[in-house]
């Protein structure tokens, strides 16, 4: 998508990119070459091509998707104004203060987090099929930040340490299909796998013990 002055497009465009970068991406100023940089990289062209299109609505530069040498795909656009006016919104100091006062920035902010971070974990309990998506970190305010603003679209969730990280964990059918349904994905093959998941119901004889299976695209 071209830069356009719908301010629909624009806000919600800004508030994906946003989330990218808040959970996988990066906002930089090198004081020592004097670059300004917005970049992410990611495995799935789906989300690095949402993310150019999205970040195109609103940008001075208009960014592309490349596929690298290691078999995923970046973005990286150098543009002092759109870093500008990324860190303006409070990037730097953690979630964008337009997050808590704005239901739809939020919801795409949100979409973001889960395109470029989240993993679906997948797996069966006593014939019964249950899901989980997660997304983790190192930092736990970041984990923090992120289980509140899913608790104000009335999704709940839990944060804990496992090793080294931190997890922020949505259990449960019915707050995935939430998930779906408020918020959503970019990515179809996350969307496409939660969906197909959550769609079976009560318990099959056919699944036997607790076989785990782990979607990280």
């Amino acid at each position: 998508m071209e830069k356009t002055n719908n301010e629909y497009y624009v806000k919600n465009g800004l508030a994906y990119v946003c989330g990218c970068l808040y959970a996988a991406g990066s906002v930089a100023h090198d004081r020592r070459t004097g670059n300004y940089v917005v970049s992410l990289e990611t495995s799935s062209r789906d989300v690095a091509e949402a993310f150019a299109s999205c970040f195109n609505c609103f940008s001075s530069k208009q960014a592309t998707v490349r596929e690298s040498g290691r078999g995923s795909f970046a973005v990286r656009v150098y543009s002092k104004k759109d870093v500008q006016l990324i860190i303006s919104l409070g990037f730097r100091e953690g979630v964008p203060e337009e997050c808590f006062r704005d239901s739809g920035f939020r919801r795409a902010f949100l979409r973001g987090v889960l395109d470029s971070k989240a993993t679906i974990r997948k797996r069966v309990a006593s014939g019964k099929r249950r899901v989980t998506t997660r997304i983790f970190s190192t930092k736990e305010e970041i984990l923090r930040a992120l289980q509140e603003l899913f608790r104000k679209e009335g999704i709940s969730s839990s944060v804990y340490r496992t090793g080294r990280q931190l997890c922020l964990d949505i259990d449960g059918k019915a707050k995935n299909r939430s998930v779906l349904e408020r918020i959503g994905f970019f990515n179809r093959n996350k969307e496409n796998e939660l969906r197909a998941w959550i769609s079976e119901s009560g318990v099959n004889p056919a699944l036997r013990g607790d076989e785990v299976y782990m979607n990280s695209t």
